[in-house]
């Protein structure tokens, strides 16, 4: 905590205790009484305290502890924020003593937004959407840490373009997470997480549980190019999350490393079709070989339960690339690309991708978009052992007929589709293993 601390301007020298009370969080009321988490977060954007709320110590830097009123412990008394709370100026939002949790409340539409320019952390918290309508829990455009905080039950699969559930980070938005927790978020993409051309400074946490109607059931990585700094860096659990693709992550035209240890598990693409789609393009099924007219873009419904990799318009975008060991592993698609769909650039090392299931390409389906004249768009597909070897065992091809069903890589997505291999691989994976024509020459189809 005194890290997140130390990192703040100390332009705005406040600190301010707000008490567990049955008084709203989010209620504004000079004749309470009471110093409310919203007159707190008011006193600190608006540099002087407000009525009922008493600076305890001027030379914190914008501090507002979350503390147990007496009789009303956080176990049964919990913040309620029946409006969002707008932070616009730097400061922490802390539970007050060392290893307790303070939860937060919210039935509404909103939680906490954090505006461009704001400087925030936020540590130990659990917040969670209670209401029964549409209800997200963090909007940030500023910059915002979170540490030991817990992201629960947001859904936003009503709003038109439904992005983020639990957590919505936008172009200016710079976000990290420390130890932290997104669970059970739904949204129509980015059931956990969806980061819209911004920052992902540092991404550890769990993401379980979550789901979208379309894609990114886990994490929804996007970039169009209007910010060419937009990144996400993974040292994450992500499981047992759905989507009609993309399950585990969708990242369409985004950059992500992963730089610290990260398992993408049990997540599943289920049934259903996206229609009018024009944001994430995949190849319509399969196409023959030796031509790319033979060949079309098409829907990705069903693809990717691990990782949904995708160009954006072949525009040579859509980038992963592994520095640390990296997990997918029991994850299964009704489509194509149990482990890894990928259109855009692969860059695997350290990588062990066992026990996934799908029609084709169980380990990894690679593809190329094509472009305006029905050209494959050229793409990056390497699995190699710099930094560690990889392995894949025990992938299934499921579709049929069985004798084009490819257990670890299919290219037959798109024509002129090549990866490269080497490292130790485990056994076990179903039969036919490879399709020839996706094995770059100089490489062995692991065995």
């Amino acid at each position: 905590m005194l890290s997140l601390v130390a990192g703040m301007s100390a332009a705005r020298a406040a600190h301010y205790q707000v008490k567990t009370s049955t008084i709203a969080a989010d209620l504004v009321n000079s004749a309470d009484g009471y110093c409310s988490l919203a007159e707190a977060v008011k006193s600190i954007n608006g540099g002087a305290a407000v009525t009922n709320c008493k600076d305890i110590d001027a030379s914190d830097p914008g501090r507002i502890d979350l503390v147990e009123a007496t009789n009303k412990p956080f176990a049964t008394t919990h913040y309620v924020l029946n409006n969002p709370l707008t932070l616009s100026k730097a400061m922490l939002i802390t539970v007050g003593e060392e290893g307790q949790v303070a939860f937060i409340d919210s039935p509404g539409s909103l939680a906490i937004k954090v505006n461009n320019g704001a400087n925030v952390s936020l540590y130990g918290l659990e917040i969670r959407h209670t209401g029964t309508a549409s209800g997200r829990l963090i909007w940030n455009a500023g910059t915002l840490s979170m540490s030991g905080i817990t992201i629960r039950d947001g859904n936003v699969t009503t709003e038109p373009t439904g992005r983020g559930g639990g957590i919505y980070n936008e172009l200016t938005g710079n976000l990290s997470l420390l130890g932290s927790k997104v669970l059970n978020n739904r949204a129509t993409r980015g059931g956990g997480i969806y980061n819209d051309n911004g920052v992902i400074q540092y991404l550890d946490a769990t993401i379980s549980g979550n789901s979208a109607t379309v894609a990114g059931g886990g994490l929804y990585n996007y970039r169009s190019g209007t910010n060419p700094n937009a990144v996400a860096v993974l040292n994450s659990i992500i499981d047992h999350n759905s989507a009609k693709y993309g399950a585990g992550v969708a990242n369409v035209g985004g950059q992500i490393f992963v730089n610290g240890a990260t398992s993408i598990t049990f997540n599943s693409t289920v049934s259903g079709t996206v229609a009018n789609n024009t944001t994430e393009i995949c190849h319509k099924t399969t196409c023959v070989n030796t031509s790319g007219q033979n060949c079309s873009n098409g829907p990705c419904d069903g693809n990717g339960a691990g990782i949904l990799n995708l160009d954006l318009n072949a525009t040579n975008s859509g980038d992963i690339s592994v520095s640390a060991p990296l997990t997918i592993s029991s994850n299964i698609a009704l489509g194509y690309g149990g482990a890894v769909y990928n259109t855009g650039n692969l860059n695997l090392a350290n990588t062990a991708m066992n026990s996934n299931k799908a029609k084709s390409g169980a380990a990894i389906f690679a593809a190329a978009l094509l472009d305006s004249a029905k050209n494959p768009y050229p793409n990056y597909c390497d699995d190699l052992d710099t930094g560690g070897p990889s392995a894949m065992g025990s992938n299934t091809a499921t579709g049929t007929p069985a004798s084009t069903s490819y257990s670890i890589i299919d290219t037959s997505g798109a024509f002129g589709t090549t990866c490269a291999f080497r490292g130790v691989f485990a056994g076990g994976n179903s039969s036919p293993k490879c399709n020839p024509a996706g094995v770059k020459t100089g490489s062995t189809c692991p065995q």
